[in-house]
């Protein structure tokens, strides 16, 4: 059976108030643009170095869909400004994240600004200013701290980063939203709706919070996206994908992969990436590189299924898994499918062309995976991360004692809870629909509501790739991802209980309910 969570309640509005407390009626009316410590001062600084021509101007990104997402606002910015500027990503598998000392030895003078990246590069940022660059580091992330808990900040001329500072309004901001406000900074009377539907798209593939600023954000990125309003690049991958109309989900669930699923495969192939989407309209090229992009991530997703399928069915917890042929690239697709589907804090490693081990971990509430590999860290060659991601490397022949270390550390691990719910649903009226609506987009921090009803399946059928399955009804259609094998090895039941979210499907012109399955169970 499902149970009902903390939050259940009767109506959306009263879900929302016990989501968001007193929160709930400003939620609805948050500051759109509150102000980021420092960035005013260093778009000036910025705006003096280029009247002073003091040299070239490079942008430094990051692999994932964020940094790309960051890079190409910042070119593209820059370009509307009349500034050419440079661009480097690093090399996902030979070089890693952000900014090291081995891209300031390319870069001989002029001034680097960095996105997504560079608030722990101090070594990095030191040898550029020795080297006579000006250094502005816009980024996202904490910085690091000294034995007394105080911040350490890089030696860059500018940091734009709210967590840097303690009197910032607002830290939710990813880095492609940092880059944008940048932008504007720099372009107060342009037009860049454009670039903030690249923000927006970012904002939720990095699953930052939907919530403050970053709600507007997001809800404004869909509105502009669903009128047209894109770069050259992405309106040729949306091309590609037969949707005619996008909602949150989209763009942490077909987008965001897309921008991603190159540097999986290649390891630059974030610079790919970045090419389609920073790209003029006047690129003939752009169909076909669009093309490569979706069906690298076509690839990437074969490939994970593939190598999942082969994995045994995991008895013990929590999980570590090897495999010296996997691709360094998916390591973390295949932990975060583990840990969800067995509710366990998972590794997955495979072997580096060096003959080391590199893994990736993700973990679930309550175990901080990073903590975690810090009580094995004896065995380990590096590690980092956060409490619900982490990467490591270490000997080949320290897996069996580390995997030892490691499941001692996170002891046992309890059972998984019942899925939770927080609305009976009965039947769908104008009121719910206005009142999902009104509180949409959703997303990490701002979660849509979890129904519960009984449902008779009418016709099932497989969808997609075969992973999952719809029911349409005249009222509504039920659409399961990923959820085919479990429907086929309960028996194909007539009858289920199921947990969902709802929410509106829009498709050629038309609109119509969705009832999105998350879990069911078979009612005899």
């Amino acid at each position: 059976m499902f149970q009902r969570s903390k939050n259940f309640s009767l109506t959306v509005k009263e879900y929302m108030k016990k989501v968001h407390g007193k929160k709930t009626e400003s939620f609805l009316h948050p500051e759109a643009e509150p102000e980021i410590p420092c960035l005013r001062e260093a778009v000036l600084f910025f705006m003096d170095f280029l009247v002073e021509k003091r040299g070239p101007v490079t942008i430094i990104g990051d692999y994932d869909c964020d940094g790309i997402m960051a890079t190409a606002i910042l070119k593209l910015g820059f370009e509307r400004a009349g500034i050419r500027a440079n661009t480097r990503i690093p090399k996902r598998f030979s070089e890693g994240y952000g900014l090291s000392e081995k891209i300031i030895d390319e870069i001989d003078s002029g001034l680097i600004i960095t996105v997504d990246n560079g608030i722990a590069a101090t070594g990095a940022i030191k040898k550029a200013k020795d080297k006579g660059l000006s250094v502005i580091v816009t980024d996202h992330h904490l910085p690091k701290k000294d034995a007394n808990g105080l911040f350490l900040l890089p030696p860059a001329d500018y940091v734009v980063d709210p967590w840097a500072y303690p009197e910032a309004a607002y830290t939710g901001y990813c880095g492609a939203g940092i880059a944008y406000r940048f932008v504007k900074e720099l372009l107060p009377r342009k037009n860049i709706d454009d670039l903030k539907v690249l923000a927006a798209i970012a904002t939720v593939a990095d699953v930052m919070p939907i919530t403050g600023a970053n709600w507007i954000l997001v809800k404004e990125g869909l509105e502009l996206l669903n009128k047209g309003r894109a770069v050259p690049g992405l309106k040729q991958i949306i091309r590609y994908l037969n949707v005619d109309y996008f909602v949150e989900s989209d763009f942490g669930f077909r987008l965001g992969p897309i921008l991603n699923a190159s540097s999986r495969l290649k390891d630059d192939g974030a610079a790919d990436a970045l090419k389609v989407i920073a790209a003029d309209y006047r690129d003939f090229t752009l169909p076909w590189t669009a093309k490569i992009l979706v069906d690298n991530n076509t690839k990437r997703k074969e490939i994970t299924q593939k190598c999942l399928s082969e994995l045994p069915e995991q008895k013990e917890f929590p999980i570590v898994v090897y495999d010296p042929d996997w691709m360094p690239g998916i390591i973390g697709l295949i932990a975060g499918r583990l840990c969800e589907e067995y509710g366990s804090p998972a590794i997955a490693l495979t072997k580096r062309p060096d003959g080391r081990l590199t893994g990736s971990a993700r973990s679930i509430e309550g175990y901080h995976i990073r903590d975690l590999l810090e009580r094995c860290s004896k065995y380990l060659l590096s590690f980092g991360g956060h409490a619900e991601a982490a990467g490591l490397s270490l000997e080949e022949e320290d897996l069996p004692a580390f995997s030892d270390a490691f499941r001692k550390a996170c002891g046992k691990i309890p059972e998984r809870k019942s899925r939770t719910y927080d609305m009976e649903f009965n039947s769908l009226t104008d009121q719910m629909i206005e009142d999902l609506s009104t509180f949409a987009p959703y997303g990490n921090g701002n979660p849509s509501p979890v129904f519960h009803m009984v449902y008779r399946f009418k016709k099932p059928m497989a969808i997609g790739d075969g992973a999952g399955f719809v029911d349409r009804t005249d009222e509504m259609d039920f659409i399961a991802f990923g959820l085919l094998d479990k429907y086929m090895a309960y028996g194909q039941p007539a009858q289920a209980e199921l947990i969902g979210n709802i929410s509106l499907k829009h498709y050629n012109g038309k609109t119509k309910p969705q009832f999105e399955i998350l879990d069911f169970k078979p009612v005899k």
